[in-house]
């Protein structure tokens, strides 16, 4: 399996460069930026040892083109309802996974897969969430169940770089 990290708008350079490092950390490197923020040296200091992930990312205007060639979409959410309740929701075909579960799931599979993270205010839209095969949310506590963008991306991106281990 390979992995393409693909990050929806994402506002904030500090998060783009600590998604960047939370890459190199678990041996994934293909980043693509759908109309990104402006980067800069605070994006640059957030990377830290992971600046040429941050240097090779592929920037892009439409989704669609960042999605090029994926076999697999798992779009991210912090907008869940209990596993009882999915059919409230029609995009959510299917109820969402753990990212233990998702590591679980590609285990053994080949393939591009993109793992969307959507923006920092409001994540991804319904019409974005629409388009994913499979949804992952990480299991957090109900008073405050939305993480920081880079904050979610590192604990997916812990659990699939388990894939291959």
């Amino acid at each position: 399996m390979k992995l393409r990290v693909v990050l929806v708008e994402p506002r904030y350079e500090g998060n783009v460069g600590a998604v960047a490092r939370s890459m190199k950390n678990f041996g994934f490197s293909d980043l693509v930026l759908v109309r990104p923020c402006e980067l800069g040296s605070f994006g640059m200091a957030m990377a830290a040892h992971a600046r040429d992930i941050l240097q090779s990312a592929r920037s892009v205007d439409r989704l669609e083109d960042a999605l090029e060639g994926v076999s697999l979409v798992v779009g991210t959410t912090g907008k869940r309802l209990g596993r009882d309740h999915h059919h409230l929701r029609l995009h959510l075909r299917v109820p969402f996974l753990t990212p233990s579960e998702l590591a679980e799931r590609l285990r053994d599979k080949d393939g591009t897969v993109a793992l969307l993270l959507g923006r920092e205010d409001w994540g991804l839209t319904n019409d974005e969430l629409m388009i994913c095969d499979v949804l992952v949310s990480i299991p957090t506590s109900d008073d405050y169940p939305v993480m920081n963008l880079s904050h979610a991306a590192t604990v997916i991106l812990y659990e699939l770089g388990q894939v291959d281990s």
